[in-house]
């Protein structure tokens, strides 16, 4: 692949030099055949002439182009992509460099960091991956001001630079969420590692900003939590999860914090099938009016019941359908039913009035 992209890039360059000697021999040389055909009425001093101006001409074109190209620069550098050469200004360059890193702290960003951080990933050495939340920064933005929260922000950054060693790296993924990438020898160094980063990050805080503050991290080990960056990081946020919610200050991701998020994914997933084969049932719960010459009403009901855990409340499968995008398919589904069953009722005369909740 390298090579094939490096033999592209040459041939493209040596093809480009081939056309501007094109382009600057062959108006000379059409203008020497030219004056060649017109020697007799030139003469030699008219032949000369005109060859200087000729000369002159495609000189003073050169320089107008190179001037051009200085400010208006069509292209740095070229990438050959799956045959198609792409050329990119130094300004796209500069756009591209900047959204790989965070504009406030000036570290890594999210993507910098999957993209990154992945060749530092190599089988013979473990590495931690660890996401640090900074849990008082709401608190502290609302206290003292946005100004002063963004600049804690930039003092962790430092910070945490500060604590790297060669090929290990830093990024900040969103608001007070750093994630740290660090080589580590074993589970227990890497915990101490990290607790003593904790630690420094908030005897900082309460030396500049006079503040007591605490963090929370969650860990993810390499190899044995993940193989790839982007399953590093999430199980680490997983991890992270689970120290918020019980309120320690570093917990390594284990297997059965993910319980939960498994569940999920599986009974969206099952839901899924339901839908495709009408798996939902329809209850009509009448509504019986307060008036005694009230219209008949018949609330709809959906109800899952699901082959494994059995029937599965509204509340848990309606929630599931909106965090996994079935919520429009549930609707259409529910509304076809009940119109189906409506119509069969006023085939036989029964003349109800339903609600759809």
């Amino acid at each position: 692949m390298t090579k094939n992209n490096g033999s592209h890039t040459a041939n493209s360059v040596f093809r480009q030099i081939a056309w501007r000697t094109v382009d600057v021999i062959l108006p000379i040389g059409l203008v020497i055949l030219g004056l060649y055909m017109l020697w007799p009425q030139l003469g030699l001093a008219g032949l000369l002439t005109a060859l200087t101006a000729t000369v002159a001409t495609t000189l003073l074109t050169g320089v107008a182009y190179q001037r051009a190209r200085k400010h208006h620069p069509a292209q740095e550098s070229a990438m050959a992509v799956q045959g198609f050469e792409r050329t990119y200004t130094p300004r796209e360059i500069r756009q591209a460099r900047s959204r790989s890193r965070d504009a406030l702290t000036q570290l890594p960003d999210t993507f910098a960091l999957l993209d990154f951080g992945a060749p530092l990933l190599v089988k013979e050495k473990p590495r931690l991956l660890s996401v640090i939340e900074l849990s008082w920064l709401g608190e502290f933005n609302l206290r003292y001001g946005r100004d002063k929260g963004d600049a804690a922000l930039k003092s962790v950054a430092r910070l945490l630079e500060q604590t790297l060693n060669a090929g290990e790296m830093a990024a900040r993924c969103r608001g007070g969420q750093f994630a740290l990438l660090l080589k580590s020898t074993s589970v227990g160094e890497s915990f101490r590692r990290l607790t003593a980063v904790q630690e420094t990050i908030c005897a900082h805080v309460k030396q500049a900003f006079g503040i007591e503050t605490r963090t929370h991290a969650g860990l993810a080990w390499y190899p044995r939590h993940g193989l790839n960056m982007a399953t590093l990081l999430h199980r680490a946020r997983i991890a992270l999860t689970s120290a918020e919610s019980s309120d320690q200050g570093c917990v390594i991701y284990s297997p059965a914090s993910d319980t939960g998020l498994e569940l999920e994914r599986e009974l969206t997933t099952d839901l899924a099938h339901a839908l495709d084969k009408n798996g939902l049932t329809l209850n009509f719960q009448p509504v019986v009016p307060m008036e005694e010459a009230g219209p008949c009403v018949l609330e709809v009901l959906a109800r899952w019941e699901h082959p494994e855990w059995g029937m599965i409340s509204p509340e848990t499968f309606v929630a599931h359908a909106e965090r996994g995008g079935l919520i429009n398919r549930l609707t259409r589904q529910v509304v076809r039913e009940a119109v189906g069953q409506l119509a069969r009722w006023r085939s036989e005369r029964i003349y109800p009035h339903i609600a759809i909740n």
